[in-house]
């Protein structure tokens, strides 16, 4: 299978991250797993978790990566769902894409 490159305009005061998974086989739990360690990469990223180790952000940090997480765990169910069809069939109606995390810029 050809890799799939979607582009988008960035949306205006908003920090995102895409989490790429052409290299793993998600139908093995061991890939799922490291999708899940990116994604928590990317939600640290994307929420400045730096930022709320120093303080300054508290509460914010989380509220944020629970948003984050409620984007992600969707896009992290459809990949994996896609990976189990072709691994079981050999095919899928499941689009191949990245994860991608999008929250306001603080």
């Amino acid at each position: 299978n050809a890799p799939v490159v979607v582009k988008a305009e960035p949306l205006e005061n908003t920090r995102t991250e895409h989490v790429s998974y052409a290299d793993l086989d998600l139908s093995q739990r061991k890939d799922e797993k490291k999708l899940n360690l990116r994604v928590t990469g990317a939600v640290k990223r994307v929420c400045l978790f730096e930022n709320s180790r120093m303080g300054l952000q508290d509460s914010g940090y989380y509220n944020c990566a629970d948003d984050a997480w409620g984007q992600a765990r969707p896009q992290i169910a459809l990949a994996v769902d896609r990976a189990k069809q072709l691994a079981m069939t050999g095919t899928t109606t499941i689009a191949a894409t990245a994860i991608s995390i999008n929250v306001p810029a603080q």
